[in-house]
Parts: C-alpha cells; sequence; structure tokens
C-alpha cells in the first residue's frame, strides 16, 4: 500500500504549526524556569532539546527518531504540534525501524494509565485540530492495516481521539464517518 498520499496529507494538516524556538521544546519540570530546582533541564530532557534545536518538522529519519522516542512525552505542547508530523510519518513511512516511536505514538494516543498521561493529554489533545485528529486517526488505521497495531489497541486510541472530535464543533464521530475532514 502506498503511504505517500497519508504523509503528504500528514504534513498538509499540520503545516500551519511554527516552531516557537528552542527554548521552547520542553518544560523540564526540574528546570528553575519551570518551577525545578536546576539551573536548567534534566538530562533527558537535554537530550530532546539538544535532538531537536534548530530542526525543520519534516522527513526527520525514523532511526534516529527511534532513538529520541521517549522525546515524545517530554516535548512541551506546541513543540509536540509542531514535531508530531515527523513522528506520525517515520511511523507510517518505516514502521520496522520506527517501532518505538510507533510505541511512543500508541502511548500518547491510548487512554491514560495514570495521573501524569491525563495530565499530558489534558494539555496536548485539545490543541489538535479536527482534520489534525482525522490524520492522526487515518495514520493509526493505515499502521493496522500493515499489521503493526492489534485490533483493541487501535479502537482504544480512536476512542480517546473521537472522544477528542467530539469536544469541537463539528460534533460527528470519525470512526463512523471514514471521511477526511479538510476544515479545522
Amino acid at each position: 500500500m502506498n503511504c505517500a498520499p497519508l504523509i503528504r496529507d500528514i504534513y498538509s494538516a499540520f503545516s500551519n504549526r511554527r516552531h516557537l524556538g528552542d527554548d521552547e521544546i520542553v518544560h523540564c519540570e526540574y528546570d528553575a524556569r519551570w518551577g525545578g530546582k536546576l539551573p536548567g533541564p534534566c538530562r533527558e530532557c537535554r537530550e530532546v532539546v539538544d535532538y531537536f534545536k534548530g530542526k525543520s518538522n519534516r522527513r526527520l529519519a525514523a532511526r534516529k527518531l527511534r532513538g529520541i522516542s521517549f522525546g515524545l512525552f517530554k516535548l512541551a505542547p506546541q513543540a509536540f504540534l509542531f514535531w508530531l508530523p515527523s513522528f506520525l510519518a517515520a511511523a507510517v513511512r518505516d514502521p520496522r525501524e520506527a517501532d518505538m516511536v510507533l510505541e511512543s505514538l500508541e502511548f500518547r494516543f491510548r487512554p491514560p494509565q495514570s495521573s501524569a498521561e491525563a495530565r499530558w493529554q489534558k494539555t496536548r489533545l485539545p490543541l489538535l485540530s479536527v482534520r489534525q485528529i482525522d490524520v492522526v486517526i487515518r495514520c493509526f488505521r493505515y499502521l493496522h492495516a500493515q499489521g503493526h497495531m492489534d485490533v483493541p489497541t487501535i479502537s482504544s486510541i480512536i476512542e480517546v481521539l473521537n472522544n477528542e472530535a467530539a469536544k469541537r464543533s463539528s460534533n460527528k464521530r470519525i470512526e463512523r464517518t471514514r471521511k477526511t475532514r479538510r476544515s479545522s
């Protein structure tokens, strides 16, 4: 199955997202700027900043994202939206090489298993437009069709995303319609 149209749709859906600057990549809870006690971010957050600093949100290599896939959780809300297309495209383009990326995406979009995951979703999922939610669902469906996700996992992710989409003015469930939405 040709993934090129889906990858184009991913980048198109997120094309309005801008990089807010290298100081906005992570909001490390240990950094004094964000209420912590360290003079800068912790080691993990520093690793995320160092990797994403100055990078575009296009065509980041799956093998490199694989090594920094834990960073998806660490990204500040706007940074998450800016680099999410790279994670999605890497998982769709090369799911075997991006196995850890896919796992990170699953953890971010599944029903929260802890209060930290619930807080993370509460600060990021509301920022997604209906069009962006649709393209994320289409990515997970594509990965399922390619044999990289099981039914319970994809069903729970789609439920989370449909619940988020239902909070928007356009109240239709994307799962049922299967139509691509072009409006935000």
